[in-house]
């Protein structure tokens, strides 16, 4: 019974994760499937995540996070 709960949540939350392109927008851009979380952030890379605050993920698949980071590739 616990590993069929365990597989529905699974799911359920794998499917809300999927669905979100922006968990917080506060003045953040994105395009190209990112994602971003936090404040003053830039995702604009193709499948790029920026976390925190001033951040920049430029390249396609970059991830920057912190305060004032820059990933361009």
């Amino acid at each position: 019974m616990k590993k069929i709960i365990y597989i529905l949540v699974l799911i359920i939350a794998g499917t809300n994760v999927i669905a979100q392109n922006c968990v917080t927008c506060n003045n953040n851009t994105i395009s190209n499937n990112g994602s971003a979380l936090g404040s003053n952030n830039e995702a604009t890379g193709t499948n790029s995540i920026a976390l925190g605050k001033n951040n920049q993920s430029l390249g396609a698949n970059s991830f920057s996070s912190g305060y004032h980071s820059i990933a361009n590739g």
